[in-house]
């Protein structure tokens, strides 16, 4: 899935990167759509060495740190910073100030979902896997590979290097044909 969120307006103070972020993590809570979330994000400065939440752009001008943070609270799941020198230890204190604040946007979040009670949609189990599919073909998959494994042997040599390929799209060309010619082959 993807969201896509357009700025319209904003108070040219402060970056809307985070509240856009917030805003799409509510809007999947509250709507139909099954996902593993809540998550929220926070922008961190570091201003004498003392960390800003959220700072300003003109904040962010000052500071030494800036560090976005995404996670659930718990977890983090993406981090971006642009610093000066700034040491380990000061890098995993910033992302535990992170995500102590984010934590209680994800609390808020999960409140507000909580009072909507959006049903979810219900999604077809997706158990089933390669070997699964192959199986009921009557194929294994190390029956597959044998397979594969003798077409290349028979044919590599007659695709490969049969005459020089010099350009990118020889190259493709190749590739393309010897592909068309393995699937035929394993349909066979």
């Amino acid at each position: 899935m993807q969201i896509v969120l357009s700025v319209l307006s904003f108070d040219e103070n402060n970056d809307p990167d985070v509240p856009a972020l917030i805003a799409g993590s509510i809007a999947l809570c509250l709507s139909n759509i099954p996902w593993n979330g809540p998550i929220a994000s926070c922008l961190v400065g570091l201003i004498e060495n003392e960390f800003v939440l959220n700072p300003t752009y003109e904040a962010v001008g000052k500071s030494t740190l800036e560090f976005t943070v995404a996670g659930d609270g718990t977890n983090v799941i993406m981090l971006e910073a642009g610093a000066g020198e700034i040491n380990e230890e000061k890098m995993l204190s910033a992302i535990t100030f992170a995500n102590k604040h984010i934590r209680q946007v994800v609390e808020f979040i999960k409140k507000i979902e909580n009072e909507a009670r959006p049903v979810k949609l219900t999604l077809p189990s997706n158990k089933l896997t390669s070997e699964n599919m192959l199986e009921e073909d009557g194929k294994s998959l190390d029956d597959l590979f044998r397979k594969t494994k003798k077409f290349l042997d028979e044919n590599s040599r007659k695709y490969i290097f049969d005459s020089l390929k010099a350009t990118k799209r020889e190259r493709l060309d190749l590739l393309a044909s010897l592909e068309r010619a393995l699937d035929e082959y394993l349909v066979q």
